[in-house]
Formats: structure tokens, sequence, C-alpha cells
């Protein structure tokens, strides 16, 4: 009994992570493409926040916090912002 308890809860681990492995390999694919994303500092320009989020990492700048992208891809993965192209 407690075996088969063992044995689901490692199937579920494993299963989330293979969710969370293909959410961030989509979002690493979308970032490529992104017109928001800057690869010299590693941000989305678009994903502009008011406040620190103690969860992600993030720069501040003078008009507020940006997502470090480069740490989060899953972001990208679920961004309804996403616009191909290069961004300048």
């Amino acid at each position: 009994m407690v075996e088969e308890r063992i044995k689901k809860i490692e199937d579920d681990i494993v299963s989330v992570a293979s969710v969370l492995t293909n959410i961030m390999l989509i979002g690493k694919e979308k970032r490529k493409r992104c017109l928001f994303f800057n690869a010299e500092e590693g941000v989305c320009r678009y994903w502009r926040l008011e406040v620190d989020i103690p969860t992600l990492n993030l720069f501040k700048k003078q008009d507020g916090y940006y997502v470090n992208i480069l740490q989060h891809p899953e972001l990208c993965a679920v961004c309804s912002y996403w616009r191909e192209g290069i961004y300048k």
C-alpha cells in the first residue's frame, strides 16, 4: 500500500516536471523571435512592473521593474503580447 502511494507520487512528480520542461522550451523558442525581447539586457520590454515581485528575477530601472526573461522563459510561453520580430 505504501509502495503504491510512493510510486503514484513519483509518477505525479515526473508528470509535472515534464510539463514544466515543455513550458520552458516553448518559452525559449518564442523568446528568440519576440519583438519585445532585448537580448543585450536579457529583458522583456513589454513586461514592465510597478512593484518588485520576490519570486521573479527583475531588473530595476527608472520607470519600473523589468523581467529577466533569460531566467523566466515560462512567461514567454504564456504571453499573449508576443509579437514576431526582432527588437531594435
